[in-house]
Formats: structure tokens, C-alpha cells, sequence
């Protein structure tokens, strides 16, 4: 999976503060994303990091769609381009549809978070059919049933 787009900005912005929030949209703005939220962070796709992890493969669980950012922090070690830490890079990437690995080949990574800006997938055409095919039957049923009539006899 490649890049679309990337930026890098000062700071941690991976997280759910005011300020990280509108920084993170004018950030993914500037490279043609939406106006993104704490609604649109994936629960529970954070990953904290300690130590030298180079080389190694993380994945997010989350089933993707379409365009979605990866954030990743560098603390104190050095970003991706050599530069100082302390800043987070944002990668715009069209991540298809599945879970999403990455391997990293960097020192200083603090934590990496996914963000999403596609909303919910459309229900696939089978799903429909048998809605659509549930409701006919419960129609097909209700309009079948025999409507019984009481008959009372005076004497």
C-alpha cells in the first residue's frame, strides 16, 4: 500500500483534545481530506510503542473503505525524513477494503492511530434481496391469514 498524500506538523496530535482536532483538519485539508473528529478516530486502532521497533509489522484490526490517515508520533526519536522529533506524520492512503499491516522502519516511534473518512459501507445487493424477500413473506403471511367470524345463537 503507498501513500496518497503526506504531512508532517509539531507535536502529538494523536489524540482527542480540541486543539489535536482542529489541527488535524486543517492538516488533512491541505491534502485534500475531510473535516475529521474524534468520531472519526477507530476505537480501539491506537498503538502504543516503546523501544526500537524497526522491522517489525503492527496491524489495525478495523475493517477499511476507501480513504483513511495513518498518524504516526515520533517522541523523542527521529521522524521518518531524519528530521527532529516530537511530530506526527500523517499518511493519506486509499486502504481498499480489510485490515491494514505496516512495517516500521524507524527508530522513535511513540504511538500510530487510524483515522477514518469514508462513511459506513453500503449493504452488498444480497442483503437487500433478502430484506426485500423477508418482507414480502411476512406480507404474503398477514394477507393469507383466515379472519374467523364468531356466530352467536339466541334462543
Amino acid at each position: 500500500m503507498n501513500a496518497i498524500a503526506c504531512i508532517e506538523a509539531s507535536g502529538n496530535l494523536n489524540n482527542d483534545s480540541p486543539e489535536a482536532n482542529a489541527a488535524r483538519t486543517a492538516l488533512w485539508g491541505s491534502i485534500g481530506g475531510g473535516s475529521i473528529g474524534q468520531s472519526s478516530w477507530i476505537a480501539g486502532n491506537k498503538l502504543e510503542f516503546a523501544g526500537d521497533f524497526r522491522g517489525q509489522t503492527f496491524s489495525f484490526t478495523a475493517p477499511l473503505s476507501g480513504i483513511s490517515f495513518l498518524a504516526i508520533h515520533w517522541g523523542g526519536g527521529s521522524t521518518h525524513d531524519g528530521g527532529p522529533g516530537n511530530s506526527t506524520v500523517f499518511y493519506k492512503i486509499d486502504a481498499g477494503t480489510g485490515p491494514m499491516t505496516f512495517t516500521t522502519n524507524f527508530r522513535g516511534i511513540s504511538n500510530a492511530a487510524l483515522y477514518s473518512t469514508s462513511g459506513p459501507a453500503v449493504p452488498e445487493p444480497a442483503t437487500w434481496a433478502m430484506f426485500i424477500l423477508g418482507l414480502g413473506l411476512v406480507g404474503f403471511t398477514l394477507r393469507r391469514r383466515k379472519t374467523h367470524s364468531s356466530r352467536f345463537a339466541f334462543s
